[in-house]
């Protein structure tokens, strides 16, 4: 049986699987100086997970502002990118989606991964003439991304959606480019519904999307969706 997914009202945000978010602290120590009789400055340089850059941003600010001798620095350059600057060495953490695994912490020097926060992966439409959200099934969004369905007023998203009055134009997919373990966790999810999807195309930070337009981060995923002409 398929299980629609219902949504929340705001720009219909629809709940699919969960992400995990991890600092990856490089043991290599941070850089400080001294400053005689006053408090050591210390800059901290971190960089990854633009899923978790809103939180990381009021954390940093809040315990920068209880510690006026503290500078941190957070780059939200996706998941891969803040893994390979933490193995690289010129970050003092990363935050990535996805946890490392064996393989790629051997070639790294010692680091620890610290959970440190959890949210839903979310897909989002713009569909501003609806008076209500719509329901998308696990065939509906598979269906999508594998570029099977390529029409909101699809078979499918009609019986999903019954007496709601679906447009007759094209579906714009938006997908992430660059290595994110929201990727991960979506395509994780995208492997576990659809059997296709599995056998296509698979999972991990990086896939080759068969449809859609790419996004850097959540940032540019979500710039995607808003510049999207409305039907």
């Amino acid at each position: 049986m398929r299980k629609a997914i219902d949504g929340s009202r705001l720009r219909s945000a629809y709940v699919l699987c969960f992400a995990s978010a991890l600092f990856i602290v490089s043991l290599a120590g941070c850089k400080s100086s001294s400053g005689g009789s006053e408090a050591q400055s210390v800059d901290l340089n971190g960089a990854g997970s633009t899923f978790v850059y809103p939180v990381m941003s009021q954390w940093t600010s809040a315990f920068s502002g209880a510690h006026s001798n503290v500078r941190i620095n957070y780059q939200s350059i996706g998941s891969g990118g803040g893994v390979q600057q933490v193995k690289n060495g010129t970050v003092d953490f990363g935050a990535s989606d996805a946890a490392l695994n064996d393989d790629q912490l051997s070639g790294m020097k010692p680091v620890i991964q610290i959970p440190e926060s959890a949210g839903p992966v979310c897909i989002t439409y713009s569909l501003p003439g609806l008076a209500k959200p719509i329901q998308l099934s696990s065939d509906a969004i598979a269906g999508i991304f594998l570029g099977k369905i390529t029409s909101w007023h699809d078979p499918i998203l009609t019986k999903d959606n019954p007496g709601v009055a679906l447009p007759n134009t094209k579906i714009l997919v938006a997908h992430r480019t660059d290595g994110s373990g929201t990727t991960n966790a979506f395509t994780t999810y995208l492997s576990a519904v659809s059997p296709e999807w599995q056998q296509k195309i698979g999972q991990g930070n990086s896939v080759n999307w068969p449809v859609g337009m790419g996004g850097k981060g959540s940032e540019g995923v979500t710039g995607q969706v808003r510049q999207t002409p409305e039907p």
